[in-house]
């Protein structure tokens, strides 16, 4: 094999139709390409900490209030199965204990930063 040679790949198809072949070739920025980064840096600013951590909470909190609505329906109109109630009930916990984890992270890291001295 020469140096720089990019092999083509025979892909079969599971179907048994004709094979396809494929090139390796190096993807060049584009005009458009760049536009698309810059539109995605753009989102980025505006997704800020706060968005998502209110977008985090707020999942939260639906997750936590999905088990009372699963019982309440279970109880009155009986077309819920139990398994889902349990099912949430366990998905609100661990959301539960994961927040708790995150704070905590959150302030050792306040308090380590606290300790640098300057």
């Amino acid at each position: 094999m020469q140096p720089g040679y990019i092999p083509q790949l025979r892909l079969q198809s599971p179907l048994g139709a004709h094979p396809v072949s494929t090139a390796f070739a190096p993807v060049m920025p584009t005009a458009t390409g760049v536009k698309k980064l810059q539109a995605l840096d753009e989102t980025e600013r505006t997704n800020g900490f706060q968005n998502v951590l209110s977008g985090t909470l707020n999942g939260i909190n639906a997750t936590m209030a999905a088990p009372d609505a699963l019982m309440q329906r279970a109880l009155v109109s009986n077309d819920v199965d139990v398994h889902d109630v349990m099912v949430a009930n366990v998905k609100a916990e661990l959301a539960v204990n994961v927040s708790a984890q995150f704070v905590t992270k959150i302030v050792q890291a306040y308090d380590r930063i606290l300790q640098i001295q300057i």
